[in-house]
C-alpha cells in the first residue's frame, strides 16, 4: 500500500551525540556564574518571602523534584568542577525550602499533614532515584535536559499556584525575575555550546515564554493588592476567600491588615 513519504529523516547521529561547539571562555565563565548570580539569590529571597508570609515561595510538590536535582548533580553523578559548587549552593538553600515546604505547604494541598510529608518524601526519593537513572541511561552529563524539563514544571507550577492562592502570599517579582534570567543564561550557553540540539532550544525557548507570562501576571497580583512590586520590605499577605473573591489580606502582624479586593484573573 502506498504511503507518502516521511517529512523528516532521522540523523545518521542523533543531535544529542553530537560534540560540543567552540565558545569563548570569557562568554562559557559569563553564563556559567551569571547562572548563580540570578539562581542563588532567587532562592534565598523564596526563603525569605515563605518566612513573611508563612506561605512556601517555591510551588510545593516541585520542592523536593529541584532538591532531587542538586543532590544527583553535586554529590552522586559525575559533573563539571565548575558547575558542582553551584550545585551544592544550591542544594544547601533548597534544604531550607524543604524544611519550609513541610512546615507551610500543607495549606497548598488540602492534604492532612501525615498524607503530606509521605508525599513530599516519597516525591523526593522516587525523583532522585529517576533523575539519577535517566542521567546516566542517556549520559546526560550537565543535566541539562532533565534541568530545563524539571525548569518547565516549575514555571507552570508557578503559575498555577499565583491563580490558586489568588494572591502574592509567599511570591516575589526578584524571585520570578532571578529564575527567568538565570535559566536563559542556562539556555544560551547550552543552545551556544550544542546549536544542533534543537530540543534544548524548544525547552529554553518554552521556560522562557512560561516566565514571562507569570513575571506579568505577578506585578498585576502585586499592583492590585495596593503594593509595589519591587520594594522587599512588603507586609505580610494571605489570602481569605470569600464566594468566588479572593481577597487579598495585607498587614504588618498579627491582627493588624488591609484588605484589598483582587479578583482572580
Amino acid at each position: 500500500m502506498w504511503v507518502p513519504d516521511p517529512l523528516i529523516d532521522l540523523p545518521a547521529t542523533a543531535p544529542v551525540d553530537t560534540a560540543t561547539s567552540p565558545m569563548p571562555d570569557w562568554l562559557y565563565w559569563t553564563l556559567l556564574l551569571s547562572v548563580g548570580v540570578f539562581w542563588l539569590p532567587a532562592y534565598a529571597l523564596a526563603i525569605h518571602r515563605a518566612r513573611v508570609d508563612r506561605r512556601v515561595g517555591i510551588p510545593v510538590l516541585l520542592v523536593p523534584v529541584n532538591l532531587a536535582w542538586e543532590f544527583t548533580h553535586s554529590l552522586v553523578l559525575e559533573q563539571l568542577p565548575e558547575q558542582r559548587p553551584l550545585n551544592f549552593g544550591a542544594m544547601v538553600l533548597d534544604l531550607v525550602i524543604l524544611a519550609q515546604a513541610l512546615r507551610y505547604g500543607g495549606r497548598d494541598t488540602g492534604l492532612s499533614p501525615g498524607a503530606f510529608r509521605w508525599v513530599v518524601w516519597g516525591t523526593l526519593g522516587y525523583a532522585s532515584v529517576f533523575l539519577v537513572t535517566l542521567t546516566f541511561e542517556f549520559g546526560d552529563f550537565y543535566g541539562i535536559y532533565t534541568g530545563l524539563g524539571i525548569n518547565i514544571a516549575l514555571s507552570l507550577a508557578f503559575l498555577l499556584m499565583l491563580h490558586r492562592r489568588g494572591s502574592s502570599a509567599g511570591q516575589c517579582l526578584y524571585v520570578a525575575f532571578g529564575k527567568w534570567l538565570g535559566t536563559l543564561m542556562v539556555g544560551f550557553l547550552f543552545v551556544g555550546l550544542y546549536p544542533e540540539r534543537h530540543l534544548l532550544q524548544l525547552l529554553a525557548a518554552s521556560v522562557s515564554a512560561l516566565d514571562i507570562a507569570y513575571i506579568v501576571l505577578l506585578r498585576r497580583r502585586i499592583r492590585a493588592e495596593g503594593q509595589s512590586p519591587w520594594t522587599l520590605r512588603r507586609p505580610p499577605v494571605d489570602v481569605a476567600r470569600g464566594g468566588t473573591e479572593d481577597i487579598a489580606v495585607v498587614g504588618v502582624g498579627p491582627g493588624a491588615g488591609a484588605v484589598s479586593g483582587a479578583t482572580t484573573d
